[in-house]
């Protein structure tokens, strides 16, 4: 599903629009709290840095290692750090594949969903091979997959949220 904006030749797609709002090169995204002159809205983009992230899946395997040590699993928080920190390293690889992928004239969608599908493919083959492997601890590297996406969409959804909710 494509909508206006995201067709080639509207005039929202093109760069010299300065209705879009493009990262700095340090990540951080600011865009006007209104919409330009012509009427069109300013979306605000999520963050592109992952040291929040990282931090949070730290100290959620902290977490994660006083319990699991209580428990006798102390390799646990050990395979859910990994976890997490692999969710992070692959919306990296995410973030950059499509950089690249839109940085060229006539951008296609085809090699990002090649990249996107083969990681995965990895990622989980890894996931399941640690599990069956490591068992009972090894499922700590799947629990922290599952934590670490949640963390990353929470960090990419709540600024633009609250992006939003001050544009109306």
């Amino acid at each position: 599903m494509t909508t206006p904006a995201s067709e080639p030749g509207h005039p929202a797609h093109s760069d010299s629009n300065p209705s879009i709002v493009h990262p700095s090169p340090s990540g951080s995204t600011e865009s006007p709290s209104a919409g330009d002159a012509s009427g069109q809205m300013n979306f605000p983009l999520p963050p592109l840095s992952m040291v929040n992230p990282i931090v949070i899946v730290v100290a959620l395997a902290v977490i994660a290692a006083g319990l699991s040590a209580w428990a006798g699993h102390l390799l646990f928080a050990l395979w859910f750090l990994l976890g997490g920190l692999l969710a992070i390293g692959n919306a990296k690889l995410v973030i950059l594949k499509v950089g690249s992928a839109t940085s060229e004239e006539n951008p296609r969608k085809a090699p990002v969903a090649v990249n996107a599908a083969f990681r995965l493919g990895v990622v989980t083959v890894i996931a399941l091979a640690v599990a069956y492997f490591f068992r009972p601890d090894g499922l700590g590297l799947i629990f922290g997959l599952a934590v670490g996406q949640i963390v990353l969409v929470l960090h990419s959804v709540i600024p633009v949220l609250k992006g939003l909710r001050t544009q109306s």
